[in-house]
Formats: structure tokens, C-alpha cells, sequence
């Protein structure tokens, strides 16, 4: 869930009461049908190369500014993380893929910084789009994640009605 480390930059920008760094949230989102992958910043600030529009490339990738806010879930322990998630003014290139999907879409969440975006300073990639409420200016939803290490092993119990060979 996390990138290979959380830079020393990071921590000391996140630790003052005001900064003049910027951090930006990278969405990618995902799924079998889609044709590419569509990739979202919540940063105007620079202009794509090829795509000539307002957004963020980190790792060669172009991510087109579309203004969204999410709420990241919590590190607990008890196995159920959500997050949600509202992307505003959606054009029929985000809606149509999602709403055309057979099943859950994938949804990757990336933290940088604007002097370092090649560096990933947090990382969600497992995360689902459950829930999708759309209309004509916005779409919003829940993300959710499940801990697999949380789930018991075996999940099935030998008994001589499950395994009559073992007995």
C-alpha cells in the first residue's frame, strides 16, 4: 500500500503548519474493458506534453487535471477499509467506461509531490469502486479494500460430511 519509502522531504513538509510544496493525488482507474486506462490529477498547475491540457505526468504517464476529493480509509484492524471518492464536472470519457463495466472497477491512488512526481510517497492500488452514484456534473462513489491476511486458513473445515476420505 505504500511506496518503497516516504521521503525525508515528505515528512518535514507534512510535519510544518504551512508549506509552500504541493501534494498531488494521482487516480488511476482501471478495469478489463477498458481500452486505456483513464488518469486523474487533482493539479492544474502544469500542461501535458502530449494531451495539451491542464494535469500532472509522473512516471512518463499523463494524468489530466479534473477537480475530485476523496477521503482515504483508515489503518485499522478490522479488515474493512473504505474510502470515498467524488469526481466533479465528468465528461462522457470517464462515464461511459464506468457505467459500460461488467464488474468492479479498479482504482489506484497515488501521493506525490510536485518538486518529486516520479516518486510515489503513498500509494493505495487495491482499492474497488463498490458503489457508483452518478449525474450530470459529478460521479462519487465508495472505494473499498479487503485484507486477504485477515481472512482465516483454511477457509474450510475437514469434516466427514466436507472430506469423508480423511475419516
Amino acid at each position: 500500500m505504500t511506496g518503497p519509502f516516504i521521503s525525508n522531504a515528505f515528512k518535514v513538509e507534512a510535519s510544518k503548519q504551512t508549506t509552500s510544496e504541493v501534494w498531488i493525488t494521482l487516480l488511476t482507474i482501471s478495469h478489463p474493458s477498458f481500452t486505456d486506462d483513464v488518469r486523474i490529477s487533482d493539479d492544474p498547475t502544469g500542461v501535458l506534453p502530449i494531451a495539451g491540457v491542464r494535469g500532472t505526468v509522473s512516471n512518463g504517464l499523463e494524468y489530466v487535471f479534473c477537480p475530485f476529493t476523496i477521503q482515504l480509509p483508515p489503518q485499522n484492524e478490522t479488515g474493512v477499509a473504505q474510502a470515498e471518492i467524488s469526481v466533479d464536472n465528468v465528461g462522457e470519457e470517464l462515464m461511459r467506461p464506468i457505467r459500460e463495466a461488467d464488474s468492479a472497477v479498479d482504482v489506484k491512488v497515488q501521493i506525490i509531490l510536485a518538486s518529486t512526481p516520479d516518486h510515489i510517497e503513498k500509494e493505495y492500488d487495491n482499492l474497488q469502486l463498490q458503489v457508483v452514484n452518478y449525474d450530470a456534473l459529478n460521479v462519487s462513489g465508495s472505494l473499498g479494500m479487503e485484507w486477504f491476511e485477515l481472512e482465516p486458513y483454511p477457509s474450510g473445515r475437514y469434516t466427514p460430511s466436507t472430506a469423508p476420505g480423511v475419516f
